[in-house]
């Protein structure tokens, strides 16, 4: 468990590595700046011995849905315990709270602008704290300025403490919620689902709102060869497919892939390529042909 200083302020650095665990960044830096990197110092100036681990500064910038939904589907591939570093904000700096989620035995450091809101949606919130910054200023070992780098500053620390076993609970007081952003919802019918995409991966395959059990209530158990999807009302796909070298070498096709979530792709080339890039792909599902023309 982490040491308490006499005035009742944290120390990050924990006497038994039992109390230990990793902290995952995720945010919309990208890697040709240095913004990572000192936010990564800020970490390891504040505990030496923390397990710092990129899980992604690709976020396309000021995309907090898009932060949301990642984020939501990779919490539970991370042990319990973990904590999760999750900067993507465009609000730093200004009347945003910043906050501390327990959420399936994970933790979430982050800005309170609705980035936590795909993991209080499918996962609940256990717990939230606001952080005080006062409280985070003994376990910063270096000098802040300026109000717009609180990834370094403020998250940062806060992660480090969180990590080496601290409790939430010194660094702020509770709250009642957090703030939810409005996320895209899943129509199921008997027979039919219509969902839309919510990230473009680096290979241009677009993933879905729509999961596998979205599809084993509407279509049942079994093949999914006889299901058709219609893409943004004008592209029409046969069959749902397990892989991708199912299809045909550049042409469009529809994955359940390994994160049971349906994937608009296309085998060894960009399905995002093919749709604008300024707003959600809507995919619809059915029996038969033209599943929007059924409904």
């Amino acid at each position: 468990m982490a040491k308490e200083k006499e005035n009742g302020m944290p120390h990050v650095l924990a006497p038994d590595d039992r109390a230990r665990s990793a902290i995952a960044l995720l945010t919309d830096f990208g890697l040709s700046g240095f913004y990572v990197g000192a936010m990564k110092g800020a970490i390891l100036a504040a505990d030496p011995r923390a397990a710092v681990v990129d899980l992604t500064h690709g976020i396309r910038p000021f995309a907090v849905a898009q932060a949301s939904f990642v984020l939501s589907t990779v919490l539970e591939y991370w042990a319990p315990r973990t904590v999760f570093l999750a900067v993507v904000d465009p609000g730093v700096g200004g009347e945003r709270r910043n906050i501390v989620v327990r959420s399936k035995d994970r933790i979430v450091v982050c800005p309170d602008n609705g980035i936590v809101s795909d993991v209080a949606a499918r996962f609940g919130v256990d717990g939230a704290w606001e952080i005080d910054e006062a409280a985070v200023k003994p376990v910063r070992r270096h000098r802040a300025s300026g109000r717009t780098f609180l990834g370094r500053d403020l998250f940062a620390p806060a992660a480090a403490y969180l990590a080496a076993g601290g409790d939430p609970a010194s660094l702020g007081a509770p709250m009642s919620d957090v703030r939810r952003i409005a996320l895209p919802g899943v129509e199921v019918r008997d027979g039919y689902v219509r969902g839309e995409s919510r990230y473009a991966d680096d290979y241009g395959n677009l993933i879905t709102n729509v999961s596998g059990d979205d599809l084993s209530a509407a279509f049942g158990a079994g093949s999914l060869k006889g299901v058709r999807a219609l893409i943004d009302r004008s592209v029409e796909i046969g069959g749902v497919n397990e892989y991708f070298s199912e299809g045909a070498r550049g042409e469009l096709e529809v994955i359940l892939d390994s994160w049971n979530l349906v994937e608009i792709a296309a085998r060894e080339g960009s399905a995002a390529d093919r749709f604008s890039p300024e707003r959600p792909v809507v995919i619809e599902l059915s029996r038969g042909r033209r599943g929007a023309d059924e409904r």
